[in-house]
């Protein structure tokens, strides 16, 4: 079967049999794409479906509800769309309304015997036509921000997250773009897997760990050609200049608006490297909002990262003055140290997402 009807049989199996809640969300989504299509006998046939539809939710008895009640609305919606359907079709020839008519009624009987048949919604047989809107919609409107935040609203409750991402932030400020684009990102992470890849702003990450109010994330993508600070000498996270650069430069080149919103800060313990026996060893707290690992993490999620953690710079200072811990490139932990003023393992950012 070609992928695209593959696709097709995909998209009407998702909402056959859809809660009346979650049919209502979706017809509201696709009446407000309705708006972008510039042939008026589209639009009415269109708006007819939506009529009928809207009103079928009005009708429903308490069994066939699921918890639905927003009856009061749909009739109200029913009855817009169907002065707007008689407002267009003042403007389309007779025969056209009357063939569209026709077929609006027949295709609500087949949705009559497919719900006798299957017991699902009876948005089967419409979902192409739906589908067919929204493509014009995209054709015509695409690079409207305003139109891209309701066809990102229309993909996400397709499960379509991706686009429906891409949608927001090319709206942007308009219709909130930028925090829905965030929002849906957040709660991509939440319910990933451990060990899943997910996307945060212009990076794929790796989750490591669920807490009770944040997710772990190690970048998948690792940092070349980067020293871990720029002269030789005492080494200390907390002065680093990798330090500086992830939590201000890296930061802002990788995270869209309102992304830097779910970064939880946290609070890190890091060892010390010195000449100096006096502080050689100590151990000095920091709050950040991007880091690299240390040898517990090392440790703790070797397991989920397997050759991922090969070559890898630490943030604990190693045994040899101006030097940090690493891994080799046969994954052991070399404690005595890499030269800390020298690009050449690679750096491999961890941050924690904020639950909502």
């Amino acid at each position: 079967m070609p992928r695209g009807m593959r696709k097709q049989k995909r998209l009407k199996k998702r909402l056959l049999n859809q809660k009346p809640q979650v049919r209502y969300e979706w017809l509201l989504k696709l009446k407000d794409a309705t708006g972008c299509i510039l042939l008026p006998e589209e639009k009415y046939r269109i708006y007819l479906r939506l009529e009928d539809e809207f009103g079928e939710l009005a009708d429903l008895d308490e069994d066939e509800a699921q918890g639905f009640s927003e009856f009061d609305i749909c009739e109200e919606l029913s009855e817009e769309c169907g002065r707007i359907a008689r407002e267009l079709k003042k403007d389309l020839p007779d025969e056209i309304a009357e063939y569209s008519r026709t077929e609006m009624m027949s295709a609500y009987r087949r949705q009559e015997a497919d719900r006798e048949a299957s017991g699902g919604n009876g948005i089967a047989r419409w979902i192409i036509l739906g589908i067919a809107v929204l493509a014009v919609a995209f054709l015509v409107c695409y690079k409207i921000p305003a139109t891209r935040a309701v066809i990102g609203d229309i993909g996400k409750v397709l499960g379509f997250n991706s686009f429906a991402i891409k949608s927001y932030r090319v709206a942007g400020d308009i219709s909130d773009g930028w925090s829905k684009a965030a929002e849906l990102e957040r709660q991509i992470i939440e319910g990933a897997d451990i060990g899943a890849r997910v996307k945060l702003g212009r990076v794929s990450w790796i989750v490591l760990k669920h807490s009770a109010d944040r997710t772990l994330l190690i970048s998948e993508e690792v940092i070349k050609d980067r020293a871990f600070q720029k002269d030789a000498g005492d080494v200390s996270w907390e002065d680093s200049s990798l330090r500086e650069y992830l939590n201000g430069k890296y930061l802002n080149r990788i995270l869209y608006k309102s992304e830097h919103e779910l970064i939880s800060e946290t609070e890190l313990t890091s060892v010390a490297g010195s000449t100096d026996p006096s502080k050689a060893g100590s151990e000095a707290k920091t709050t950040d909002l991007v880091f690299i690992p240390n040898e517990d993490d090392v440790f703790d999620y070797e397991d989920i990262l397997g050759t991922m953690i090969n070559n890898l710079r630490l943030r604990d200072a190693g045994l040899n003055p101006d030097t940090t811990a690493f891994v080799s490139a046969e994954g052991d932990i070399v404690d005595e140290g890499y030269p800390a003023d020298i690009p050449g393992c690679y750096i491999r950012p961890m941050l924690w997402v904020a639950s909502k």
